[in-house]
C-alpha cells in the first residue's frame, strides 16, 4: 500500500513558527510530527510513501531524504506554487 501525505502548506495559521520551518518539521514533544507520522505509517504496514511539497519543501526532503530512516521508500511531488489539495 502507498500513502500520500500533503506537506506542501504554508502554515498560515501557525504563524511565527512557520516562518523558517515548514508546519511537518515543527516538534511536538521533541519529535516532528513528520517523524510522528512516518512511524505510524510503518507501524500500520505502509512501506511507500509520497511527499507533496511546497513552502519550505527543501527542509521537508533534507528531513526525510529517502525514507531509510523509518524503513521506507519515500519520493517527492513538488509543487512550485500553492494549487490546494487536489493540486497534489
Amino acid at each position: 500500500m502507498k500513502c500520500i501525505i500533503m506537506a506542501g502548506g504554508l502554515g498560515e495559521r501557525l504563524r511565527p513558527l512557520t516562518a523558517t520551518t515548514p508546519k511537518a518539521l515543527l516538534e511536538v514533544g521533541g519529535r516532528t510530527v513528520l517523524d510522528r507520522l512516518l512511524e505510524r505509517l510503518v507501524e500500520a504496514g505502509i512501506k511507500d510513501v509520497t511527499l507533496a511539497t511546497g513552502y519550505l519543501g527543501e527542509q521537508i526532503e533534507a528531513f526525510a531524504g529517502g525514507g531509510q530512516a523509518w524503513g521506507l521508500s519515500v519520493d517527492y511531488v513538488r509543487q512550485d506554487a500553492p494549487m490546494g489539495t487536489a493540486g497534489a
